[in-house]
């Protein structure tokens, strides 16, 4: 984002630097200040402001598990095994991901772009307040 074209995107990240200095630079404390800059920043519908550098709470989730099945699986990656991989993780597959038009044929071999979309969406997904 050019904060410079937008000065409360810039005061905004200056807030987040100020809070980051006086608390620490605590993963939580920032993905808290985060979500309300993201919420008061909202411009356009279905935008949301993410961090530069994804925190833990991003890729140690659903995003994880997803490219455990991706790296796991040596033939196609089919939806179906990619259900069955969550479930035997003893993760849950939330809505979203259900709902994804590549997960609606379960013996379709996913596209690499749709795979991609799904990590993308899983990361967010693991951000506390974010919505997908």
């Amino acid at each position: 984002m050019n904060t410079t074209e937008r000065p409360a995107a810039k005061y905004a990240m200056e807030i987040l630097d100020l809070v980051q200095h006086q608390l620490g630079s605590h993963e939580f404390i920032t993905v808290i200040v985060q979500n309300a800059i993201n919420n008061a920043l909202r411009s356009r519908e279905g935008w949301q402001l993410v961090p530069t550098e994804p925190p833990e709470a991003m890729w140690s989730g659903l995003a994880r598990s997803i490219m455990m099945w991706m790296d796991m699986s040596n033939g196609p990656k089919l939806p179906r095994d990619l259900l069955t991989h969550l479930r035997r993780s003893g993760v849950d597959a939330p809505q979203w991901l259900l709902d994804e038009p590549e997960m609606k044929t379960l013996d379709h071999s996913m596209s690499k772009g749709g795979r991609c979309v799904l990590i993308y969406k899983a990361m967010l997904y693991d951000i506390p307040g974010a919505s997908i």
